[in-house]
């Protein structure tokens, strides 16, 4: 994936060290290709050196957000120099990419205007588009009529992979959230999702499907689909079928990102660590049911040959996309569990009580 070369080349979740093949674009393309706008201070910034333990050389800029809209970031990270191995000079083509800020752009006491970019937006790998000094009067009034009128408000993520846009808009005071999805100027589709999104690394995850696992990988789904994955901490009804019952949990929801189909929803434990419960995949084109996995602890594990009383169930059934009726039900056990979950799953017999498909 492009993204993850980047990563490993530049280093872009400590800032880049290279210069970018392109320059930092003017004020009205910037504008364009910003997810956020602030004006901020600089607090600090300090120089840090972690190439003995392969790390990087970086300057790192802790920041006051004094006025903002739509997706700001408070710490920015410039790597001076690389450490660790990295291939030669010119060994690997780098795509199009623009590092505006260099080790001494941002000094302590400062304040600058900065547009911050979309975390999809690989073009900007340090998550700036552009920065300004605060006096400079053109820059100022600009953003400061685009703060004032709240144009970042729903913190729009442009994905070049795609070309699709996707915004989100919180509304804590209705325990949801809203999300839409464009490509240019054209509205694709807008949903409100219940609960509050998590906000964790690619919280909103905008690609497409590479059939190498991950959200939506039991779901039929042709390969290079884009596909938007999140997770929301909602409240769920008690749903006999799945096993669940009524209370707090993580969904993960897969969508097709260009008509706005369910494709695949995973229930999880309200944790980090992924404690999964169940997961329905769809059929992309009718929307309908086609694989409900069930995952449970049993206990008399003894009997299906696991190695302790306390088991892993996972029950899988298959339904016919066309008609919805029940195809087939398996049973498996994990192997061994390890901190990662389990290391593979075990056919066993399904038991007598189940009713036939």
């Amino acid at each position: 994936m492009l993204s993850m070369m980047l990563a490993i080349i530049l280093s872009a979740g400590k800032g880049a060290a290279a210069e970018g093949n392109l320059p930092m674009p003017d004020l009205k393309q910037a504008m364009a290709d910003a997810a956020g706008a602030a004006l901020v201070e600089v607090v600090s910034t300090r120089e840090t050196d972690q190439r003995p333990v392969d790390g990087n050389l970086f300057v790192q800029a802790e920041l006051k957000i004094l006025k903002s809209s739509g997706l700001t970031l408070r710490t920015l990270t410039v790597v001076k120099k690389h450490g660790g191995m990295r291939p030669p000079p010119g060994a690997v083509k780098l795509p199009p990419f623009v590092s505006p800020l260099k080790p001494d752009s941002l000094l302590a006491g400062k304040q600058y205007w900065i547009l911050f970019a979309s975390p999809l937006d690989e073009r900007y790998v340090q998550r700036v588009v552009a920065f300004w000094p605060s006096d400079n009067a053109g820059v100022a009034k600009s953003l400061t009529e685009a703060i004032e009128k709240d144009r970042y408000l729903w913190q729009p993520r442009f994905s070049r992979k795609t070309g699709l846009t996707v915004e989100r808009l919180e509304e804590p005071q209705h325990k949801r959230w809203r999300i839409r999805m464009s490509r240019g100027d054209k509205l694709l589709w807008e949903k409100v999702i219940e609960g509050s999104q998590i906000k964790q690394p690619y919280d909103l995850w905008l690609d497409v499907f590479d059939h190498l696992g991950g959200p939506g990988a039991a779901a039929d789904i042709p390969k290079d689909t884009p596909i938007l994955y999140f997770t929301t901490d909602r409240t769920l009804q008690a749903d006999k079928e799945a096993g669940i019952q009524a209370g707090r949990y993580w969904v993960e929801y897969v969508f097709d990102a260009v008509s706005g189909r369910l494709i695949a929803e995973t229930v999880r434990a309200p944790q980090p660590s992924h404690v999964q419960h169940c997961q329905r995949s769809y059929d992309i084109e009718t929307g309908r049911l086609t694989v409900l996995d069930i995952f449970t602890m049993q206990t008399n594990g003894k009997a299906v040959g696991a190695e302790s009383d306390n088991w892993l169930r996972h029950e899988s059934r298959r339904y016919d996309k066309k008609t919805r009726k029940l195809e087939s039900i398996r049973f498996f056990r994990s192997g061994p569990l390890t901190p990662y979950g389990p290391t593979g799953w075990i056919p066993v017999p399904v038991p007598a009580t189940q009713p036939k498909p």
